[in-house]
Protein backbone atom coordinates (compact mmCIF):
# COMPACT_ATOMS: atom_id res chain seq x y z
CA UNK A 1 0.00 0.00 0.00
CA UNK A 2 1.44 3.54 -0.89
CA UNK A 3 1.09 6.07 1.57
CA UNK A 4 1.77 10.15 0.68
CA UNK A 5 3.87 12.39 3.10
CA UNK A 6 4.23 15.77 3.42
CA UNK A 7 7.07 17.39 5.11
CA UNK A 8 6.96 20.73 6.25
CA UNK A 9 10.15 22.64 7.34
CA UNK A 10 11.84 25.88 6.64
CA UNK A 11 14.70 24.43 7.45
CA UNK A 12 15.79 22.86 4.19
CA UNK A 13 18.64 20.51 5.30
CA UNK A 14 17.04 19.32 7.71
CA UNK A 15 13.61 18.44 5.58
CA UNK A 16 15.77 16.78 2.68
CA UNK A 17 17.43 14.58 5.96
CA UNK A 18 13.86 13.22 6.77
CA UNK A 19 12.60 13.19 3.48
CA UNK A 20 16.03 11.10 1.89
CA UNK A 21 14.75 8.80 5.25
CA UNK A 22 11.56 8.04 4.35
CA UNK A 23 12.30 7.53 1.01
CA UNK A 24 14.22 4.68 1.31
CA UNK A 25 10.45 2.82 2.35
CA UNK A 26 9.67 2.16 -1.37
CA UNK A 27 5.62 2.37 -0.21
CA UNK A 28 6.33 6.45 1.01
CA UNK A 29 5.99 9.01 -1.69
CA UNK A 30 7.21 12.25 0.04
CA UNK A 31 6.56 15.42 -0.73
CA UNK A 32 8.95 18.74 0.88
CA UNK A 33 7.23 21.96 1.57
CA UNK A 34 9.41 25.00 3.02
CA UNK A 35 6.43 27.40 4.16
CA UNK A 36 3.12 27.05 5.70
CA UNK A 37 2.03 29.44 3.18
CA UNK A 38 2.90 26.55 0.35
CA UNK A 39 1.51 23.22 1.96
CA UNK A 40 -1.54 24.79 2.62
CA UNK A 41 -1.84 25.36 -1.24
CA UNK A 42 -1.61 21.64 -1.69
CA UNK A 43 -4.08 20.43 1.47
CA UNK A 44 -6.12 19.48 -1.14
CA UNK A 45 -3.66 16.78 -2.23
CA UNK A 46 -4.68 14.80 1.15
CA UNK A 47 -1.53 13.32 2.50
CA UNK A 48 -2.05 10.12 4.36
CA UNK A 49 0.56 11.77 7.00
CA UNK A 50 2.04 15.05 7.46
CA UNK A 51 5.55 16.32 9.27
CA UNK A 52 4.89 19.89 10.82
CA UNK A 53 7.76 22.20 11.79
CA UNK A 54 6.04 24.27 13.91
CA UNK A 55 8.92 27.57 13.83
CA UNK A 56 8.41 28.71 10.48
CA UNK A 57 8.05 32.28 9.01
CA UNK A 58 5.21 33.60 7.74
CA UNK A 59 2.31 31.25 8.98
CA UNK A 60 3.86 29.13 11.75
CA UNK A 61 3.40 25.44 12.33
CA UNK A 62 0.57 25.83 14.50
CA UNK A 63 -1.54 27.91 12.45
CA UNK A 64 -0.86 25.05 9.51
CA UNK A 65 -2.11 22.46 11.67
CA UNK A 66 -5.43 24.43 13.11
CA UNK A 67 -6.16 25.22 9.13
CA UNK A 68 -5.44 21.44 8.45
CA UNK A 69 -7.53 20.47 10.81
CA UNK A 70 -10.90 22.71 9.98
CA UNK A 71 -10.15 21.52 6.32
CA UNK A 72 -9.11 17.71 6.72
CA UNK A 73 -9.14 16.88 9.97
CA UNK A 74 -8.30 12.94 8.99
CA UNK A 75 -4.99 14.24 7.72
CA UNK A 76 -2.48 12.76 10.81
CA UNK A 77 0.20 15.61 11.46
CA UNK A 78 3.12 14.78 13.73
CA UNK A 79 4.83 18.33 14.81
CA UNK A 80 8.82 18.74 14.48
CA UNK A 81 9.95 21.11 17.46
CA UNK A 82 13.38 22.34 18.31
CA UNK A 83 14.16 21.66 21.94
CA UNK A 84 12.62 25.07 23.16
CA UNK A 85 9.56 25.16 22.22
CA UNK A 86 8.50 21.63 23.46
CA UNK A 87 5.55 23.21 25.65
CA UNK A 88 4.26 24.66 22.02
CA UNK A 89 4.40 20.96 20.61
CA UNK A 90 2.58 19.81 23.63
CA UNK A 91 0.09 22.78 22.83
CA UNK A 92 -0.18 21.43 19.51
CA UNK A 93 -1.16 17.75 20.52
CA UNK A 94 -4.43 19.58 22.79
CA UNK A 95 -5.48 21.43 18.92
CA UNK A 96 -5.56 17.95 17.69
CA UNK A 97 -1.62 17.03 16.05
CA UNK A 98 -1.16 13.34 16.44
CA UNK A 99 2.31 13.27 17.89
CA UNK A 100 5.62 15.40 17.81
CA UNK A 101 9.53 14.60 17.56
CA UNK A 102 12.10 17.16 19.30
CA UNK A 103 15.23 18.03 16.66
CA UNK A 104 18.75 16.97 17.37
CA UNK A 105 17.59 14.07 19.97
CA UNK A 106 16.01 10.88 19.16
CA UNK A 107 14.12 12.52 16.69
CA UNK A 108 14.76 9.98 13.57
CA UNK A 109 14.59 6.76 16.10
CA UNK A 110 10.95 8.17 16.86
CA UNK A 111 10.32 9.20 13.71
CA UNK A 112 10.42 5.87 12.13
CA UNK A 113 8.54 4.07 14.74
CA UNK A 114 5.63 7.32 15.19
CA UNK A 115 5.39 7.03 11.29
CA UNK A 116 4.80 3.51 11.01
CA UNK A 117 2.27 3.78 13.80
CA UNK A 118 0.05 5.87 11.82
CA UNK A 119 0.24 4.57 8.72
CA UNK A 120 -0.86 1.40 10.34
CA UNK A 121 -3.77 3.11 11.55
CA UNK A 122 -4.63 4.84 7.85
CA UNK A 123 -4.43 1.37 6.60
CA UNK A 124 -6.97 -0.05 8.74
CA UNK A 125 -9.29 3.07 8.31
CA UNK A 126 -9.15 2.69 4.45
CA UNK A 127 -10.22 -0.98 5.07
CA UNK A 128 -13.02 -0.26 7.09
CA UNK A 129 -14.44 2.41 5.34
CA UNK A 130 -13.66 0.00 1.68
CA UNK A 131 -15.99 -2.43 4.11
CA UNK A 132 -18.35 -0.13 5.16
CA UNK A 133 -18.72 0.81 1.20
CA UNK A 134 -19.31 -2.59 0.18
CA UNK A 135 -21.69 -3.34 3.06
CA UNK A 136 -23.52 -0.45 1.69
CA UNK A 137 -23.78 -1.13 -1.87
CA UNK A 138 -25.03 -5.02 -0.71
CA UNK A 139 -27.81 -3.57 1.03
CA UNK A 140 -29.14 -0.61 -0.60
CA UNK A 141 -32.67 -0.36 -2.51
CA UNK A 142 -31.29 -1.30 -5.47
CA UNK A 143 -29.93 -4.66 -4.37
CA UNK A 144 -33.75 -5.67 -3.45
CA UNK A 145 -35.12 -6.90 -6.57
CA UNK A 146 -38.99 -6.91 -7.17
CA UNK A 147 -41.37 -5.52 -9.67
CA UNK A 148 -45.11 -5.86 -8.47
CA UNK A 149 -46.94 -2.59 -7.23
CA UNK A 150 -46.65 -3.96 -3.49
CA UNK A 151 -42.73 -4.00 -3.69
CA UNK A 152 -42.35 -1.33 -5.59
CA UNK A 153 -44.37 -0.09 -2.31
CA UNK A 154 -42.02 -0.75 -0.02
CA UNK A 155 -39.56 1.06 -1.91
CA UNK A 156 -41.36 3.90 -1.90
CA UNK A 157 -41.34 3.77 1.72
CA UNK A 158 -38.07 2.96 2.32
CA UNK A 159 -36.70 6.28 0.61
CA UNK A 160 -39.01 7.87 2.24
CA UNK A 161 -37.92 6.56 5.95
CA UNK A 162 -34.05 7.55 4.72
CA UNK A 163 -34.80 11.44 4.52
CA UNK A 164 -35.52 12.31 8.25
CA UNK A 165 -34.50 11.04 11.83
CA UNK A 166 -37.10 8.85 12.01
CA UNK A 167 -38.23 5.80 14.42
CA UNK A 168 -39.27 2.76 12.27
CA UNK A 169 -41.18 0.02 12.82
CA UNK A 170 -41.73 -2.72 10.01
CA UNK A 171 -44.28 -5.61 10.24
CA UNK A 172 -44.54 -8.60 7.79
CA UNK A 173 -44.63 -11.99 8.08
CA UNK A 174 -42.32 -14.43 9.04
CA UNK A 175 -39.49 -14.55 6.38
CA UNK A 176 -40.84 -11.82 4.30
CA UNK A 177 -37.97 -9.99 4.17
CA UNK A 178 -37.93 -7.28 7.34
CA UNK A 179 -34.28 -7.43 8.23
CA UNK A 180 -33.62 -7.01 4.50
CA UNK A 181 -35.23 -3.54 4.57
CA UNK A 182 -34.18 -2.87 8.07
CA UNK A 183 -30.70 -2.51 6.12
CA UNK A 184 -31.87 -1.10 3.23
CA UNK A 185 -32.90 1.95 5.41
CA UNK A 186 -30.29 1.86 7.53
CA UNK A 187 -27.29 2.19 5.22
CA UNK A 188 -29.38 4.88 3.29
CA UNK A 189 -29.94 6.70 6.07
CA UNK A 190 -27.30 9.46 7.93
CA UNK A 191 -26.65 6.47 10.68
CA UNK A 192 -24.97 4.21 8.00
CA UNK A 193 -21.83 4.70 9.40
CA UNK A 194 -22.69 3.25 13.02
CA UNK A 195 -23.35 0.05 13.45
CA UNK A 196 -26.41 -2.62 12.67
CA UNK A 197 -27.23 -4.33 15.26
CA UNK A 198 -29.62 -7.51 15.11
CA UNK A 199 -31.24 -8.53 18.41
CA UNK A 200 -33.56 -11.47 18.15
CA UNK A 201 -36.17 -10.72 20.96
CA UNK A 202 -37.84 -14.08 20.71
CA UNK A 203 -34.81 -15.84 22.33
CA UNK A 204 -35.08 -13.03 25.80
CA UNK A 205 -37.02 -14.29 28.07
CA UNK A 206 -40.23 -12.10 28.71
CA UNK A 207 -39.22 -11.10 32.34
CA UNK A 208 -35.76 -10.36 30.94
CA UNK A 209 -36.95 -8.19 28.10
CA UNK A 210 -39.37 -6.12 29.63
CA UNK A 211 -36.47 -4.77 32.13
Amino acid sequence: MNYRIFVVDDDRHYARMLSYRLDKNANYHVKVFNSGEEVLKSLDEKPDLMLLDIMMPGIDGVEVLRQTITRHPEIPVIMVSAQGVIDTAVEAMKIGAYDYITKGQDDLVKLDSIVRNVLEKVSLEREVETLRTEVTEKYQVGGMIGESPAIQHVFRMIDKATRGDLTVAIQGESGTGKELVAKAIHYASGRKRGPFVVVNCAAIPRDLMES
